[in-house]
């Protein structure tokens, strides 16, 4: 069982803290974006413990993301409605992203890492501070 000063230390570790950045184990094609979505905290912010089915509806809730792979094509087409994309802002791999909640295509690899294949259409906004949005919850 953890210590009081470790519960304390874990419940005040922020999301930037917390999160571990893994590689995306494919090569994303065309416009993709594979964004790993952060892990939700074990404690919540009172101390108490977050049971495992909680978490796992948390995460797939989640619509604050990294960029961890991008595909060759992204931010260089002329969408349907004539937008070019290339005057975009866009994003770049280590930027944290806000994109809809039921955008992309959610997934986890085997080693419990959860990710959303995006295209670069739906990502919203690029986040300096992703620690200031409520991104866990709908």
């Amino acid at each position: 069982m953890n210590s009081e000063a470790e519960q304390l230390e874990t419940q005040d570790a922020t999301l930037l803290d917390t999160f571990e950045p893994k590689e995306y184990p494919g090569q994303m094609d065309l416009w993709r974006i594979a964004v790993q979505i952060a892990e939700p905290p074990d404690l919540s912010a009172g101390g108490i413990v977050i049971p495992d089915e909680y978490k796992d509806d948390q995460e797939f809730a989640s619509y604050v993301g990294q960029v961890r792979s991008m595909g060759p094509l992204c931010y260089t087409a002329i969408t349907r409605s004539q937008m070019d994309l290339k005057n975009a802002h866009g994003c770049q791999v280590g930027d944290w992203v806000q994109f809809g909640a039921h955008d992309g295509e959610r997934l986890r690899t085997q080693d419990g890492t959860l990710w959303v294949i995006l295209s670069d259409t739906q990502v919203m906004c690029v986040t300096e501070t992703p620690d200031l949005f409520d991104c866990m919850s709908l």
